[in-house]
């Protein structure tokens, strides 16, 4: 890896930790019950999409960040782990859960191309 590119990576990072810190004072203080991760997600997705120059500059770095990105997923399986008692007595709410998550998912994603695909033709 040559130093620029580590530089950037460490860019990278620091750019997903503000919007983490960012995410989490607001969900603090204003006392609102999404997650920070999420809603430092939708942040940052929003400020790439005002300033493409940071998306060029950060893909390289994102690609090879999110090529480990299982072990993200791992704090969310736990947590699922953690709620199986609730789960167990409530088995029509993860279905609900689980088919509606990915119908919204699959909707924002194709939602989200349809935005990137116009704005390629551009």
């Amino acid at each position: 890896m040559t130093r620029q590119k580590a530089l950037r990576l460490i860019g990278f990072c620091t750019l997903l930790a503000v919007f983490y810190v960012v995410s989490l004072a607001i969900t603090a203080f204003a006392s609102l019950t999404i997650s920070p991760g999420v809603l430092g997600s939708v942040l940052l997705l929003f400020i790439l999409l005002v300033f493409p120059n940071l998306t060029e500059k950060y893909y390289s770095s994102s690609q090879m960040l999110f090529g480990h990105f299982p072990l993200f997923v791992v704090p969310a399986g736990v947590g699922i782990m953690m709620s199986m008692v609730y789960f167990i007595d409530h088995p029509l709410l993860l279905l609900w859960i689980i088919f509606g998550s990915t119908l919204l998912s699959i909707l924002f994603t194709a939602y989200i191309v349809r935005l990137l695909i116009g704005k390629s033709h551009d």
